[in-house]
């Protein structure tokens, strides 16, 4: 199963950069942004923040592709993604929605109470480092011809091991994109 999510992450990655129909259209979008990040599994949770850095392109008419990577503040931890979106365009108004497939090493819960602290470290023992998570941007919006902002972006998933095990909850609370 790990092989099989990890051949689909590389060919996530791998297939639309090296696509020619992208590379001919010049219609790569650059994006950097502040997310914080929720982790919830059986008996703790974590909080923290992240940079997010992402490179976005067209697959088709109203479908867009992005990969790239949140940077966790601290711990100083990335993960890596990779987006397929259905990206419609209603004059200013950019909102997309999709899914997440991505790989990270960020499920670390403190240690806390002694109370289920052997039960806790030992169902947080085997938690996959690959994700999947349901993304939604409905307040994006183009501000100039090559500017697009994005605030508060919603993603909702977990693990894939044990799914359901832990759940993650990630808030784009702010992105700003550039067209090249």
């Amino acid at each position: 199963m790990k092989a099989l999510l990890v051949f689909v992450l590389i060919m996530g990655i791998s297939c639309p950069l090296c696509s020619q129909d992208i590379s001919e259209n010049g219609d790569l979008e650059l994006s950097s942004g502040f997310s914080m990040l929720l982790y919830q599994s059986v008996y703790s949770y974590q909080l923290n923040s992240a940079i997010e850095m992402g490179l976005r392109g067209d697959l088709i008419e109203g479908w867009d592709w992005q990969v790239g990577t949140h940077f966790g503040i601290n711990p100083m931890l990335p993960d890596l993604y990779v987006r397929l979106l259905a990206a419609p365009e209603v004059r200013a108004w950019q909102p997309s929605v999709g899914f997440e497939f991505g790989f990270t090493n960020r499920a670390h819960f403190e240690a806390g109470d002694k109370l289920l602290r052997e039960t806790r470290v030992a169902m947080e023992g085997d938690i996959s480092h690959f994700y999947i998570a349901g993304h939604s941007a409905p307040l994006s919006f183009k501000i100039s011809n090559n500017w697009r902002v994005s605030v508060l972006e919603l993603h909702i998933g977990t693990h894939v091991g044990h799914l359901g095990r832990t759940a993650r909850v990630q808030i784009g609370v702010i992105s700003l994109g550039k067209k090249f």
